[in-house]
């Protein structure tokens, strides 16, 4: 028996024996079509291993979405935003981020190429997003939202975004945006121990171009990593810093009221609740790799 079928027998069983297909939790078909793929090759890795426990999933959201049958859950979002308090923010969080139903914000005055500390927490018990910046904190309840009756519960997957629009009163070119990951806690669900992946995430955008420049990029959990194992698994805290770099002689696109034109997002999605029948495509998949076992074993 080959290498590449003993790999397609074991991590079809593994998926089998591991991943939960309880109907009342995440739908297993939901992240199964992000690890185990339905095109050739049947058993590669749905994108490019991230450390330990991550998937990155790419950079172009609707494939994203489409391919890994997630919903957005809730954005944070830091933003230019104005000079001094004139009902303005810099950081919110919510639904949409820096359009409608945020239930906490907070005031950041910029300075230029200063490290700002962020943290987010997410509580599964509770449903509540905490972002901490320094010493302050805004949080979201997400049970208290419209997010409640679409059953968006869940925070297994995210993304990262630095937006920068072209030069102009706003923006003076060469202005950067740069949003970094560097810690993030998985808790299993499953009596497991939570874990965490210390790698590195980084997003920038620059203000150079004659369009807007968006950058981003896409991440599920590794469900089938031993220490989750679980569909259950969520996402309980990511930490990093942000940064904005204004070239010497620019000007601060927060005293130009730039608001949203020059800023980061951290995406929340959560998968679909769905009822998964005894014919889940991942039996199919063991089936499968059970079929090239036995072949391989008989030849």
């Amino acid at each position: 028996m080959n290498r590449k079928n003993i790999s397609a027998f074991l991590l079809a069983s593994s998926i089998f024996t591991g991943l939960s297909l309880n109907t009342n939790s995440a739908s297993a078909a939901t992240l199964a079509s992000c690890l185990i793929p339905d095109t050739p090759p049947l058993f590669s890795n749905p994108g490019t291993a991230s450390g330990d426990y991550l998937f990155n999933q790419g950079t172009d959201k609707d494939a994203f979405k489409n391919d890994c049958g997630v919903t957005d859950l809730g954005v944070v979002e830091g933003r230019a935003g104005t000079a001094g308090t004139r009902g303005d923010y810099e950081v919110g969080i919510g639904l949409n981020g820096a359009q409608a139903d945020l239930t906490d914000q907070l005031q950041l005055d910029w300075v230029d190429e200063a490290v700002y500390n962020w943290t987010l927490d997410w509580n599964p018990n509770t449903n509540v997003a905490t972002f901490t910046v320094g010493g302050d904190s805004i949080n979201y309840d997400f049970d208290s939202s419209s997010s409640q009756t679409l059953n968006l519960d869940k925070f297994n997957a995210f993304g990262i975004q630095a937006r920068a629009d072209d030069p102009s009163i706003y923006i003076a070119e060469n202005t950067t945006i740069f949003l970094d990951v560097n810690s993030i806690t998985f808790d299993p669900l499953n009596g497991n121990p939570s874990v965490t992946d210390n790698s590195n995430f980084t997003v920038s955008a620059t203000s150079n171009a004659s369009s807007e420049n968006i950058v981003d990029e896409f991440y599920t959990i590794n469900v089938a990593a031993p220490e989750l194992n679980s569909l259950e698994s969520e996402i309980t805290s990511m930490s990093g810093t942000f940064m904005m770099d204004i070239p010497n002689g620019g000007f601060n696109p927060q005293d130009a009221d730039a608001r949203s034109r020059i800023g980061f997002q951290i995406l929340l999605f959560d998968p679909p609740v769905q009822s998964v029948p005894e014919s889940t495509p991942i039996l199919s998949l063991l089936g499968l790799g059970v079929l090239a076992f036995r072949k391989t074993h008989n030849s």
